[in-house]
């Protein structure tokens, strides 16, 4: 009898040993193959330190921009905070952060060499401080990189060997960019099939990108530029909202009651129209609606924690994460910082374009001062200004736009002219006020050097 029980719980052991082995193997085989849409899984033990998500959003790039080879470029700017690839360009980076290898250091940029590789690229609309971005995806790596500053990131896998893996640090204030490398099969794995997912896609789409330098155009730094198959790119275009009102003239009451989310006690606010500015305030709180479309917040109390720029710019992005008229995707397009003070800047980005913010549309809408759809003022731990266009933006569907003017033509048209960008995506130009059907569509803006 005493036999046979010990021959049950040998049986009972083995047979749990055996699923549980089972049940490691397919989860095993399972994650093997799923390399590529689930990378992090699988390889983000060893750097298991996660900022929170505020502060990891600050190295988050203004566009991601993938090359399929022969100057062709995919470029994602909508979708990027919770896209696969931001996570798989992210971990790879923070490995080339803590593992990489020096290689070279190229002064000038060489674009035309690490551009003709199938590649992965961050790009920032700012000076990227080095500290900072090593801080927030290197698990507090100490490795010197010897520069101070990036605005965009390469990441190329070898065409020749199948565990080396190039990133290319690019700082174009000193037109110098610096190089080193990772040695990983299973990363290299990961981003080559990253970069084969989107040559898939792209062959879909209407619009790709190319680079101006591999097209040979003189601009003095590359710009990414949109071409389309066939004459024209037909697109819908966007209508610009105003939800603190809805009637064609706005009242007090309406757009104030769109704003006491700015106050802790809606009771105490006070309101009241002096000079056509509808102001909303309590003993500490200024809210202003200017009728060209401006929003300013102002708060008088005094902060007491002196921050650094990570913990400011959570403090900025928690507080645009209480205003519940931001409906639109929006990144980081630059920051400035002095004593305690630090201003950050933020733009809108709609259907996979950005929503340009041009001199033409300030100086129509009498815009002074405001240079970014959204502005971020922290001091001592708080912030004490904010500033906003009080638009927002929603595709319509019901209207479709051609833009017929292309790459060959813009180029022609500015022949002899010193350039020092040139960007596509919908241009607010002008907004009636007395409209309820604001529309804009995609257009070429070019800036041109004074």
């Amino acid at each position: 009898m005493q036999a046979k029980v010990i021959t049950d719980k040998l049986k009972n052991f083995l047979l749990v040993f055996l699923i549980g082995f089972s049940v490691y193997q397919t989860a095993e085989l399972w994650l093997r193959d799923s390399l590529s849409r689930n990378f992090l899984h699988t390889l983000l033990a060893e750097y298991s330190v996660s900022p929170s998500t505020n502060i990891k959003n600050f190295v988050l790039p203004s566009r991601i921009i993938t090359s399929i080879g022969n100057n062709r470029f995919d470029v994602m700017y909508t979708g990027i905070p919770e896209s696969q690839k931001r996570n798989l360009v992210d971990y790879a980076i923070s490995i080339a952060l803590n593992e990489g290898e020096y290689v070279a250091t190229y002064h000038p940029i060489d674009f035309n060499r690490f551009l003709s590789y199938r590649s992965i690229i961050y790009e920032y609309r700012f000076n990227m401080p080095i500290d900072t971005f090593t801080e927030v995806l290197a698990n507090n790596s100490d490795m010197v990189l010897g520069f101070n500053y990036l605005n965009s990131i390469i990441i190329v896998p070898s065409p020749n060997a199948s565990n080396l893996i190039y990133f290319i640090f690019i700082d174009n204030e000193n037109n110098t960019a610096y190089e080193f490398r990772v040695t990983r099969g299973s990363l290299h794995e990961a981003l080559s099939r990253e970069i084969q997912n989107s040559h898939r896609n792209l062959s879909s789409y209407q619009i790709y990108y190319v680079s101006s330098e591999l097209m040979g155009f003189d601009f003095g730094t590359n710009i990414f530029l949109p071409r389309w198959r066939g004459q024209e790119y037909e697109h819908k275009k966007i209508n610009i909202i105003n939800n603190y009102y809805y009637e064609t003239n706005p009242s007090l009451s309406t757009v104030g009651r769109n704003l006491y989310m700015f106050f802790e006690n809606q009771a105490a606010v006070w309101a009241n129209n002096r000079d056509d500015i509808f102001i909303y305030s309590d003993e500490n709180i200024v809210v202003q609606y200017f009728q060209n479309g401006i929003l300013e917040y102002i708060n008088y109390r005094q902060g007491t924690t002196q921050g650094n720029l990570l913990s400011d710019f959570d403090v900025a992005k928690r507080f645009i994460s209480r205003d519940t008229m931001i409906i639109n995707e929006f990144f980081l397009a630059g920051f400035s910082e002095k004593e305690h003070e630090r201003v950050f800047y933020f733009d809108y980005t709609i259907n996979n374009f950005p929503i340009i913010f041009t001199e033409a549309f300030k100086k129509h809408m009498g815009i002074t001062d405001l240079n970014h759809a959204i502005e971020v003022t922290v001091q001592n731990g708080i912030v004490t200004r904010y500033r906003k266009i009080a638009y927002s933006f929603e595709i319509y569907e019901d209207s479709l736009y051609k833009a017929n003017i292309d790459l060959i033509t813009v180029v022609d048209g500015i022949s002899g002219e010193s350039i020092s960008n040139i960007s596509f995506g919908y241009n607010i130009f002008k907004i009636d006020r007395a409209s309820r059907n604001n529309l804009m569509h995609l257009e070429w803006v070019i800036d041109i050097k004074d």
